[in-house]
This record gives structure tokens, sequence and C-alpha cells, in this order.
């Protein structure tokens, strides 16, 4: 019983403090990075580059994609 009202008060005394108004919140927005400008892509090559996204494709030497039915190749994926 001693360790239940102990316990028990614990949690109480924790949810009254995560009860805090949160006047002391602070304000993140002006942290934000500056807009900066950025060169040229070094090394760019549009055949080359692999991009996630809609622009992923499995082809049949991926194991997952293979079980699947996938049956192109990385020939028919470019």
């Amino acid at each position: 019983m001693k360790y239940l009202l102990r316990n028990l008060s614990l949690v109480f005394v924790v949810f009254l403090w995560s009860c805090t108004s949160g006047d002391d919140i602070v304000d993140y927005s002006n942290l934000a990075p500056e807009n900066t400008e950025s060169g040229p892509t070094i090394g760019y090559n549009e055949d080359r580059n692999v991009y996630f996204g809609d622009l992923h494709v499995h082809t049949k030497h991926s194991f997952d994609a293979y079980i699947f039915g996938t049956t192109a190749t990385p020939d028919d994926a470019y």
C-alpha cells in the first residue's frame, strides 16, 4: 500500500507538471535559414543520377521486385 500511494503521488505530480500554461514556449520561427542562391549542380548527368520517389524504378535484378513479377531490365528502365 505504501508503494502504491507513492507511485500514484508521483504520477499525479508528473501529470500536474505537464499541464503548465505554456507561456515559456520558445518561438523558433525567427530561426529559419536565410534563402540563399545556389549555383549549378556539379557532376549532374541526366541519365545516370539516381532519384527516389516518382522516378524510382525496380528492375528484375531487385529480388523484392522480381518475386512480384517485375520483368523490366535496366535497359527497359532507361
